[in-house]
């Protein structure tokens, strides 16, 4: 229940509302469908995925509030220091990266999104299957 409150209390704060009738509204969810998940400590996923790819909040933020909030390109600093070990450690991270160099934002983008959402489904359903 602690965590259904602080991902709600996440989504009021990124809708400026205080209410959770707007929130319900912002997650495309009936008012009494919202109010007996809340009561039931069921946090709609899926809805809160959508919200978050509609307005390109990061999923991290808003399920488990790790930032960064939004969903950010990496640093190209971070990059340019450990490129070089990306290369010997793994030929797949060195064929991702020849392929986003030559992609435009937008790819990149995209990219960035699918991979985060994969990560976080696979979280998801890990934790379902252990009782979570």
């Amino acid at each position: 229940m602690k965590e259904f409150i602080k991902i709600i209390e996440r989504i009021k704060a990124e809708i400026e509302s205080k209410n959770d009738y707007d929130v319900a509204e912002a997650l495309d969810m009936k008012q009494n469908a919202f109010s007996l998940r809340k009561k039931r400590g069921s946090i709609p996923y899926e809805e809160i995925i959508s919200f978050c790819d509609k307005i390109n909040l990061s999923y991290d933020w808003i399920l488990r509030g790790i930032r960064p909030k939004y969903h950010l390109e990496p640093e190209v600093s971070l990059l340019k220091e450990s490129h070089q070990e990306y290369m010997v450690i793994d030929k797949y991270i060195k064929s991702i990266l020849e392929l986003l160099r030559d992609m435009d934002e937008d790819q990149k983008r995209s990219i960035l999104y699918y991979i985060e959402k994969e990560k976080l489904l696979s979280e998801l359903i890990k934790k379902k299957e252990e009782g979570g």
